[in-house]
């Protein structure tokens, strides 16, 4: 039985903020001391954050396939991380280490409205308390980089289960869950084009599932999204999504103003709308349940299912919520699924569908606050609250740190460079030979040239991989123009026109 409900409010997720974020970053600073320059992924982003803080951004972080993702709301957390905790309060050594906190304050912000989601859920503080310890635990045995990550793929996972369990509230026909629908929805699609096609195919299918249920279930256990009382009901939070939802367009709607028609058409072109080969049903579904640990883990998984249901047999209000919470589920399930027949290009890939390994965690976790609600003694409550409550904060404050791409020598490389050829220059990477290690290395090199605001290259040949349109050659580049050619240093002694630095040779040559 339920022994405490009570319907929770913002201000309590405010406290539940201040106690995941002061945890999380109380963690982390001691480590931010070892992070140096950003390296790879994490240097292309600083490309963007340092236009965040010098101007007004509207586009995404870079795709591997040519465009920018709809929207700058990451790279502003990211910029406004950098400024608060590295600019402002000098809390950490490097530019790096405030990216790494602005990110980790925005997932203790998921964090938070998880637990109110929960609470929500349970009707219960504790219990939310207890679910929000499964999933952190879940999270940190997973992967660590999913909550201090700083990785694009890593930070899709916390909006995507606050987005699944908000989308399961409205599915079962509670509004109260919009406000952190939207805002994880934003995100979501802010950070990468598919949860477009993702999220829009799950709102379908649960839009479906609520109407189909509403002819079989009364309105106790299953209330209309559309009635007279629902509605007025909950106008603050039908307002309140449509204004965030109007924050979150307004970068595309801009994008689309200035350069019509904008970056839908590239959207449109790539994955579901291209003309590439599907996947096999098969593969797809190999690649999708390696999220819940493959097939030994159904069983499990099941015994959850039926634990969730059985413990909210009694209460009719409970079943109806925990029958949407399963709608919510299987539509990310059949939505991600049709993503990878479809729009995934590379199966062996495991990180790009890392957002829906939050789904399993979302099925402990709720079923985690089912089984709290069940101890018949309130005192047990209590006790299981603090514990829940206390292995949040030691879990976050001591759990893992996934390791951040950072390299040393970026400042005196860079010199180094300058010196050789000030510019303008044009750089051509070689990609027959370890790539990566070209790309990454350079894009660290123009990452740290651009903070300084020094240098002054442009890369003309191999560049798509690592897609910023700022830094394309424009055409028709003069005679005589310097070019240097990126290539992976060959052991033997530099000649005269080479400069070597970060094990990488800068060949002379000019423009004929």
């Amino acid at each position: 039985m339920t022994i405490m409900k009570f319907e929770p409010k913002w201000p309590m997720a405010g406290a539940v903020f201040l106690v995941v974020a002061l945890s999380m970053l109380a963690g982390w600073l001691p480590s931010t001391g070892k992070l140096l320059f950003e390296y790879g992924d994490l240097a292309a982003n600083t490309l963007l954050v340092l236009d965040a803080k010098r101007s007004v951004l509207l586009t995404g972080n870079y795709s591997r396939v040519g465009f920018n993702h709809p929207g700058p709301a990451y790279i502003y957390v990211m910029a406004a991380g950098e400024y608060l905790f590295h600019d402002l309060l000098r809390l950490t050594p490097t530019p790096m280490g405030g990216l790494i906190l602005g990110t980790a304050a925005l997932n203790a912000g998921w964090l938070s409205l998880l637990w109110l989601l929960l609470a929500r859920f349970s009707r219960s503080a504790g219990a939310a308390a207890s679910g929000l310890a499964a999933f952190v635990a879940y999270t940190l045995l997973n992967e660590p980089g999913f909550l201090f990550g700083i990785w694009m793929p890593f930070l899709y996972f916390a909006p995507f289960a606050v987005f699944t369990l908000a989308l399961a509230r409205v599915t079962s026909g509670r509004l109260d869950a919009l406000v952190p629908l939207t805002l994880a929805a934003g995100f979501l699609v802010h950070g990468h084009a598919s949860f477009i096609g993702i999220i829009g195919l799950m709102i379908v299918i649960s839009a479906l599932v609520h109407l189909s249920a509403t002819r079989w279930l009364s309105d106790e256990v299953w209330p209309k999204l559309v009635s007279p009382e629902t509605v007025p009901r909950y106008r603050k939070h039908l307002i309140a999504a449509a204004a965030i939802a109007a924050v979150f367009v307004l970068p595309l709607v801009a994008q689309t103003l200035l350069h019509f028609p904008g970056p839908l058409r590239q959207y449109l072109g790539y994955g579901y709308g291209s003309a590439r080969h599907s996947n096999s049903l098969a593969a797809s579904l190999t690649y999708v349940f390696a999220c819940w640990g493959g097939a030994a883990m159904l069983v499990p998984s099941a015994v959850l299912t039926w634990v969730l249901l059985r413990t909210g047999a009694g209460d009719r209000r409970d079943l109806g919520e925990r029958l949407g919470f399963l709608a919510a589920l299987a539509a990310s399930t059949l939505a991600v699924l049709f993503y990878t027949v479809f729009a995934v290009d590379f199966l062996d890939q495991a990180y790009i569908i890392y957002f829906y390994r939050a789904v399993p965690g979302l099925l402990t976790a709720v079923t985690v606050c089912a089984l709290h609600n069940t101890a018949p003694d309130i005192r047990r409550h209590g006790r299981l609250a603090l514990a829940a409550v206390l292995s949040v904060a030691l879990l976050l404050a001591f759990g893992p740190r996934r390791p951040s791409d950072s390299v040393a020598g970026i400042p005196e490389a860079h010199r180094a460079l300058v010196e050789f050829e000030p510019g303008p220059a044009v750089l051509d990477l070689d990609n027959t030979r370890n790539w990566v290690a070209v790309w990454a290395n350079t894009v660290s090199l123009l990452a740290y040239g651009k903070r300084v605001r020094s240098g002054a290259y442009c890369v003309r040949g191999n560049w798509q991989i690592l897609f910023t349109e700022a830094l394309h050659c424009p055409p028709g580049i003069a005679p005589g123009t310097p070019v240097l050619t990126v290539t992976p240093a060959d052991g033997a002694v530099p000649g005269p026109g080479v400069l070597r630095i970060l094990g990488l040779d800068f060949t002379r040559t000019t423009v004929p």
